[in-house]
């Protein structure tokens, strides 16, 4: 995917790997256990922090559109 989307696996390995990837992981476990409705299994979808089961069903089905009808305004991709 990195090669693809032309982006640097080695930058981005290394973030993970180190201080500041431990510290981004940490914090989105801590948003994560704070979700509300709670996580009931993965993957769980929210769309500008917001979780539905009609979001959670389209999303399985077609998550491009539904993060693009989420856009306030037209974005390029979709």
């Amino acid at each position: 995917c990195a090669r693809r989307l032309s982006l640097d696996w080695k930058s981005i390995s290394k973030c993970a790997e180190g201080e500041e990837g431990q510290r981004i992981l940490y914090r989105n476990g801590e948003l994560t256990k704070a979700l509300q409705p709670p996580v009931t299994f993965v993957p769980w979808i929210n769309i500008n922090r917001v979780h539905t089961n009609e979001i959670q069903r389209r999303s399985l089905r077609d998550l491009k559109s539904v993060v693009c009808e989420a856009y306030k305004v037209p974005h390029p991709k979709c």
